[in-house]
């Protein structure tokens, strides 16, 4: 429940601090005194959209902070607080924003810093706000189905698994268009990785090979020049004087013992020279080019080089591009087994959200009479004791909330036809129907804080009797809030703030007084003759006593 909720620059509000006791609150005063200022403070503590018109004049901010109690707080909310990281162990929300007269927001909720889109998303379930905007979404087809799926815990439970079954349906569908979508794309590219796998090992390479066919093609193209070279070589060393020289050493070593060994040496020389004449004439007379090697050498050397330019500077290069590309086909290959297995997870979610769609319609249609006769019973102590409620259910596309549409049919006077509740429903009727559907779904609601801008505009006479009558039941099932005109309606309350509007020194505010006792018998009797004399005063305490 709201426990306090503190005001300051707010509108015509200098400070205004309002502690609540739960059960049913309502807040009156003069028409133009303002009376809407206070529920328009507590919407922007919840993160309602505002502009910063809203600042007092002469101010630079408005601020507004809501204390919440949260001993039977609603699982929403928890697990919102939680995702944003805010503690809730103290068993108590405090909420506060500040908006500048520049229009700068700041949130927090129990101290953590928040945007103002989380501070709504995190207060959202626990104020139900039942004002003239809402009676307008009463009247879209989609908020009126969600205000019958969550009249009963069967309902609740089968459109749930509804939503998850279409989600995961929508998410399959998603993922295998993704993989058709790209089946194309991915049979090129396979095409290419395939042939140049294929290419790269229809060529066999060898590492180092094409250093080894440069040496080839080097020496075959210097065949000429190497006999050439070859034949000098051995001329060469044919001209050698070495013969003559060795008759010219035996005979000066016949001269000088010391000598001796100088013929054979040159012995040696002759015999290394001789050795090395034949070599080389062997090696000229191997010089023997083959055309066609050397050919078929050119083709290896240009098939080579064709596949570094393609795929690395360097073989190793070449080899590493066919491992990645092997790799890359194998994940080609099992994106395209898996999409027979997509067509298959999608025919599984769709015929699961079949299912539970099919049970979804099953449990609307069950549930519907039980729900419009509830809704009757609401309207006829409403004072609307000919009113008929009933809803139709048409079938539309699959979508996350079902196979079908709801949409609430109204008629206020016997022996009219049910029709379209905004076709035919008044400003009056609707805030009745609104009220109507609020306590019956108060019952299975986890929401705290149910609000009412001027439910009873419109309205009088047994009729105010019977709105004040259903709302003081609906503060049974969680704290209300109400802006009224009707003493009816403000006697029913239990507790009773009163909003004045004060001209002060030529400046305007708004005050706002938790009234008790006599105090609050005045009010009443302001409510009920505009006037505080004895006749209205005793009025008035019988209209309290009675209550």
């Amino acid at each position: 429940m709201l426990l306090e909720l503190d005001i300051r620059n707010f509108a015509l509000v200098e400070h205004a601090n309002l502690e609540f006791e739960g059960g049913f609150t309502v807040m009156t005063g003069e028409t133009g005194a303002g009376k809407s200022i206070l529920l328009d403070a507590l919407g922007l503590a919840l993160g309602e959209r505002t502009s910063s018109d809203v600042v007092r004049h002469g101010a630079s901010a408005a601020r507004v902070q809501a204390r919440f109690d949260l001993s039977q707080i609603p699982d929403a909310v928890s697990v919102v607080a939680e995702s944003l990281g805010i503690p809730l162990d103290e068993g108590e929300l405090i909420v506060d924003r500040e908006l500048t007269s520049a229009g700068k927001n700041t949130a927090r909720a129990n101290g953590v810093l928040v945007t103002v889109s989380n501070l709504k998303h995190l207060t959202t379930a626990l104020v139900v706000n039942s004002g003239q905007h809402d009676q307008q979404r009463l009247l879209e087809p989609a908020r009126q189905m969600q205000w019958f799926d969550n009249s009963s815990p069967d309902l609740r439970s089968a459109r749930k698994a509804v939503q998850e079954t279409f989600t995961q349906w929508q998410r399959c569908e998603t993922e295998l268009q993704s993989v058709v979508n790209g089946a194309r794309e991915r049979a090129r590219e396979m095409d290419l990785l395939a042939y140049q796998v294929q290419e790269i090992e229809d060529a066999s390479l060898e590492p180092g090979e094409d250093l080894s066919i440069e040496e080839q093609l080097q020496l075959a193209s210097n065949a000429e020049k190497r006999r050439t070279h070859a034949g000098s070589v051995i001329a060469e060393l044919a001209k050698s004087q070495l013969y003559t020289s060795i008759r010219d050493a035996e005979r000066l070593a016949s001269l000088d013992a010391s000598l001796t060994h100088l013929p054979e040496a040159i012995n040696g020389v002759v015999a290394t020279i001789e050795d090395l004449a034949s070599d080389l004439t062997r090696y000229s007379s191997s010089i023997d080019v083959d055309e066609q090697l050397v050919l078929t050498l050119d083709n290896r050397r240009q098939l080579i080089r064709d596949l570094l330019r393609k795929y690395g500077p360097q073989i190793e290069d070449v080899f590493a591009f066919k491992e990645r590309s092997e790799i890359r086909l194998s994940e080609l290959s099992s994106i395209s087994e898996s999409q027979s297995e997509l067509e298959q997870a999608v025919e599984d979610a769709w015929l699961a959200y079949s299912s539970a769609a099919k049970a979804l319609t099953e449990a609307r249609i069950a549930s519907r009479p039980a729900f419009c006769s509830r809704i009757e019973g609401y309207l006829h102590r409403l004072a609307m004791p000919h009113a008929s409620f009933d809803l139709s259910i048409t079938e539309c596309d699959a979508s996350q909330t079902g196979n079908e549409m709801v949409q609430f049919l109204f008629a206020p006077n016997p022996g009219q036809p049910a029709k379209p509740l905004g076709r035919i429903a008044s400003g009056g009727e609707m805030s009745r129907v609104l009220l109507a559907l609020t306590a019956e779904l108060a019952s299975v609601d986890e929401t705290p804080v149910y609000v009412f801008d001027e439910i009873d505009a419109g309205i009088g006479g047994k009729t105010a009797h019977s709105v004040a009558a259903t709302l003081g039941d609906l503060s049974r099932y969680g704290q209300v809030l109400c802006i009224s005109h009707l003493p009816v309606v403000a006697a029913a309350a239990t507790q009773q703030f009163v909003i004045e509007k004060v001209v002060h020194n030529g400046q305007t505010s708004v005050t706002i007084t938790d009234v008790r006792g006599e105090t609050r018998v005045s009010e009443m009797a302001r409510m009920l003759y505009g006037k505080a004399d004895q006749i209205s005063l005793e009025s008035a305490r019988q209209l309290l006593g009675t209550q």
